[in-house]
């Protein structure tokens, strides 16, 4: 992932859509990225914190 800079990441996962941002240290979204909901009870832990591993990757990569 080639952030050079201090940076966080902020993630508002909710049942319909998931918004990732990453975010530099004066507040600049450096990268952005929408998924799927987040409902572990509907499909499983492991499915639903995949889904939201890839919907980080791409908040990263448009970073």
């Amino acid at each position: 992932m080639g952030l050079t800079t201090s940076a966080c990441l902020a993630i508002d996962a909710g049942n319909t859509k998931t918004d990732v941002a990453v975010v530099d240290i004066g507040g600049a979204v450096l990268g952005r990225a929408r998924g799927g909901g987040f409902r572990p009870p509907a499909v499983g832990v492991e499915a639903a914190v995949d889904g939201l591993g890839t919907t980080i990757a791409k908040a990263l990569a448009a970073a």
